[in-house]
C-alpha cells in the first residue's frame, strides 16, 4: 500500500470523525432547541404566573382600598360609639342618683306601709266586735223578711196557677193536645176546630169589634202572597173570565156593582185594566174577522146560523213580530250551517171549525203556543173547496213570503223563509190540488194507482212500497192552493203509523171488546160494520124518540081538549070570534091554554074552510101530511058534528 492509501484511510477516519461529530452536534443542537423551547414554555408559564400575579396585586389593592375605606368607617363608628359610651355613661350617673333617690323614697314607703297595717288590724278589730254584736240582729231581720217573701210568693204563684188554668180552659185546645188540623178528615171536626179558635178570638177581642176582625183578617190573608186563598182575580184572569164567558163592558160593571153589595168586596180587576188587557191581546190590528151565514142541521133540518172566518191581514208583518218576539226571548234558534227561518204550513179541522196555521221550525219545542201562529180559522170543512173558498186571500200571502226581517242587537236582518206542508194527509192533497184519498191515485206525491177497497183491495202485507209512482204532471191536479217547493213536503209519518195501529190493531181490538161486553153474536166482526149498526140504531133510536114525544104531546093536547069539552057550557057566550076557525066547533075560540091556543091552520082540500089542525084533530104538522087534507066534518061526512061525538073520538085517541 502506498501513501495514497493511508491518505484515504486518513480522510475516511477524518470524515467519519467529523460525521460522529456532526451527529453529536445536531444532538447538541437538538437538545439545545428542546431546552429553548422548554424555556420557552416555561417563560410563557411564568409570564402567565406573572400576569396573574399582577392581576392578584391589582385585586389586593383594590381590597386594600376597600379595607382602608373600611377602616375609615370603622374609625367614624368606633368615634361614634365612643361618644355613646360616654353619653350612656353620664346617664347612668344620673340614673344611679336617681335610683338612690327612690331607694330612699321606697324605705319612706314601708315605714308608712307598716303604720297603715296597724291601723288596718286595730279596724279590722272594731270591725269583728261591731259584726259580732249585729250578727243576730241582722239574721233575725232576714228570717222575717223571707217569711214574708214566702207569703207574698205563695200568693202570686196561685193568681198566676189560676190566670193559666183560665186562659188554658179559654183556649181553642182546652189543655189537651190537638190533633194537627191537616190531618183532621171529616168536615164536622173541622167545623168543630173553627168555631172553637172563633170563640177563643172573640173572647180576645171583644164581641163589638168581632166582625170588623174578621173581615180584615180574611182580607189581610187574602192578600198575602203567602197564602194560596185569593179574593179576587188577578188582572190576566180578570181579562180572561171576561172573555171566556163573554161579558160585556155594562155586564162587568154591573156585576161588580152587585159583588160589592153582597160581599162586601170585588172578585175582579179593575175595567180600566181589563180593557188595557183586551186592547193588548186584540186581534182586530192583525186579523180580520167577517161574520157569514153557514147552513146547519138541527132537528134533521138544515137552518141558518151566523159563523165567522178570521184571516190575518199581512203575514209577513205578523210573522216578523212573532221572530222578533222569540229573538229578544232567547227561544230563536238555528240549525248549524244554516240562516234560514223554517216555517211549516198546516192546517187541520176539530170540531166544526178548520185552523190553518204557522209553526216555527226555529224553536226547541215548535208544538207549543210560543212556535204555533194562527193564520185563518173558519166553520166548515177542511177540503180543497172550502179551502179556496174561504182562505185564498191566506194562501196567497203565504205563497208571496220569501223573507223576513227583524232586529238583532240594533241591527236589522232578513233572512229567508224555507216553507214546509205539514198535516194530514186530507190536508196536504187538498192544499196541492190533489183529488184526496178517495180517487183512483190515493197518494199526492205520485200517481201510483190502488185502491183499497173491493176484490182488488191492496193490503199492507201484499202492498210493494219500494215501488213508487211517477211525479204528478200540473195538469193532472187542480190549482194548487200553496206551491209547496220539491223536497218540502212528504208523507206524514205520525198520522200514517196511527192511521195503520187504529186500522190493522186497536179498532179490530174494540170490534172484539164490543162484542163481547154486548153478548150479541149478531155484531159484526169488524168496527166499520159495527158502526153503521150503532148508526142505524142512533137512528132508530132519535125516530122512536121522536114518535114517543110527539104521542106525548099529542095525550096532553087530547087531555085539555078533554078538559076544555068538558067544561063548556053552552048557555054562556064565552067564545072569542077574532080565534074562532071554519069548525063547527072550534076548541081555540074556547080555551085559553098556549098549548091550544099555538095551534097551525090549514085549509081543507074539500071545503075549502080554514081549521085549525086541533079542531080536525091533526096533531101533528101539516107538512107531514100528502097535499089534499080535510076537515074532521068532511072525513066523517057530518058537517055539523057534535060534542059528544067529539069527546068520543078524542078518548079513543087517549
Amino acid at each position: 500500500m502506498g501513501p495514497k492509501s493511508k491518505n484515504d484511510k486518513a480522510r475516511i477516519k477524518n470524515l467519519e470523525s467529523g460525521r460522529e461529530v456532526i451527529t453529536r452536534h445536531e444532538e447538541e443542537k437538538q437538545n439545545l432547541q428542546d431546552e429553548v423551547k422548554n424555556r420557552d414554555n416555561l417563560l410563557a408559564v411564568a409570564n402567565s404566573e406573572i400576569e396573574s400575579i399582577k392581576k392578584r396585586i391589582e385585586e389586593k389593592t383594590g381590597e386594600a382600598l376597600k379595607l382602608k375605606e373600611n377602616i375609615d368607617f370603622c374609625g367614624t363608628v368606633i368615634k361614634d360609639l365612643r361618644k355613646e359610651i360616654w353619653e350612656c355613661a353620664e346617664e347612668l350617673k344620673i340614673k344611679k342618683n336617681a335610683s338612690i333617690l327612690l331607694e330612699n323614697q321606697a324605705n319612706s314607703l314601708k315605714r308608712s306601709n307598716l303604720q297603715l297595717k296597724d291601723r288596718a288590724d286595730s279596724l279590722h278589730k272594731q270591725l269583728s266586735d261591731t259584726i259580732s254584736r249585729k250578727s243576730g240582729d241582722i239574721m233575725d231581720a232576714m228570717i222575717a223578711q223571707k217569711r214574708g217573701c214566702d207569703v207574698q210568693h205563695d200568693r202570686q204563684v196561685k193568681t198566676l196557677k189560676r190566670t193559666i188554668q183560665e186562659m188554658t180552659m179559654s183556649s181553642p185546645s182546652h189543655g189537651a193536645k190537638l190533633k194537627p188540623y191537616k190531618d183532621l178528615k171529616s168536615p164536622d171536626s173541622k167545623k168543630a176546630r173553627l168555631k172553637s179558635v172563633l170563640s177563643y178570638l172573640k173572647r180576645e177581642i171583644g164581641e163589638d169589634g168581632f166582625d170588623g176582625f174578621v173581615t180584615d183578617f180574611v182580607n189581610f190573608v187574602a192578600a198575602d202572597p203567602e197564602f194560596s186563598f185569593k179574593l179576587k182575580l188577578s188582572d190576566m184572569d180578570s181579562f180572561i173570565s171576561t172573555v171566556k164567558w163573554k161579558l160585556s163592558d155594562g155586564t162587568l160593571r154591573d156585576m161588580k156593582a152587585f159583588l160589592r153589595e153582597k160581599l162586601g168586596f170585588d172578585i175582579f180587576s179593575s175595567r180600566q185594566k181589563i180593557h188595557n188587557l183586551r186592547k193588548m191581546h186584540s186581534g182586530l190590528e192583525d186579523y180580520k174577522i167577517r161574520v157569514e151565514t153557514v147552513l146547519k142541521k138541527s132537528a134533521g133540518r138544515d137552518v141558518e146560523q151566523e159563523s165567522y172566518v178570521i184571516e190575518v191581514k199581512d203575514l209577513q208583518s205578523l210573522i216578523s213580530k212573532r221572530i222578533q218576539r222569540l229573538h229578544d226571548n232567547g227561544r230563536l234558534s238555528f240549525r248549524e250551517g244554516s240562516s234560514d227561518i223554517i216555517l211549516g204550513i198546516g192546517g187541520d179541522k176539530g170540531a166544526a171549525h178548520t185552523k190553518l196555521v204557522v209553526v216555527f221550525g226555529n224553536v226547541d219545542k215548535p208544538n207549543d203556543p210560543h212556535g204555533i201562529l194562527l193564520v185563518g180559522l173558519y166553520e166548515g170543512h177542511d177540503d180543497y173547496g172550502t179551502l179556496k173558498e174561504k182562505m185564498a186571500l191566506v194562501f196567497k200571502q203565504l205563497n208571496d213570503l220569501e223573507h223576513v226581517t227583524y232586529n238583532e242587537t240594533g241591527k236589522t236582518i232578513t233572512r229567508s223563509v224555507v216553507k214546509r206542508a205539514i198535516g194530514d194527509c186530507k190536508f196536504l192533497s187538498a192544499i196541492t190540488g190533489h183529488s184526496g184519498q178517495s180517487c183512483a191515485t190515493p197518494c199526492f206525491l205520485c200517481d201510483k194507482r190502488w185502491t183499497s177497497h173491493g176484490v182488488k183491495a191492496q193490503l199492507v202485507a201484499q202492498f210493494n212500497f219500494f215501488l213508487a209512482g211517477s211525479p204528478y204532471d200540473p195538469s193532472a191536479l187542480k190549482e194548487p192552493l200553496f206551491h209547496a217547493k220539491k223536497g218540502t213536503i212528504g208523507v206524514p209519518g205520525v198520522h200514517t203509523i196511527l192511521g195503520i195501529a187504529q186500522t190493522y190493531g186497536l179498532d179490530w181490538m174494540f170490534a172484539l171488546c164490543n162484542k163481547i161486553d154486548a153478548k150479541d153474536p149478531t155484531l159484526p166482526e169488524n168496527l166499520r160494520e159495527q158502526r153503521k149498526v150503532l148508526k142505524s140504531l142512533e137512528e132508530e133510536e132519535v125516530h122512536y124518540e121522536a114518535r114517543y114525544n110527539s104521542l106525548k104531546s099529542t095525550h096532553n093536547i087530547v087531555e085539555h081538549m078533554l078538559s076544555v069539552a068538558e067544561n063548556f057550557d053552552e048557555s054562556v057566550d064565552d067564545v072569542d070570534t077574532n080565534k074562532s076557525c071554519g069548525s063547527s066547533f072550534c076548541f081555540v075560540a074556547t080555551s085559553d091554554d098556549s098549548k091550544i091556543c099555538d095551534s097551525d091552520v090549514f085549509e081543507c082540500s074539500n071545503c075549502s074552510k080554514t081549521v085549525h089542525n086541533i079542531c080536525s084533530f091533526i096533531f101533528t104538522s101539516t107538512q107531514d101530511h100528502q097535499e089534499d087534507i080535510c076537515c074532521l066534518e068532511c072525513r066523517k061526512h057530518n058537517s055539523n058534528m057534535s060534542l059528544q061525538s067529539r069527546v068520543a073520538i078524542l078518548e079513543k085517541i087517549e
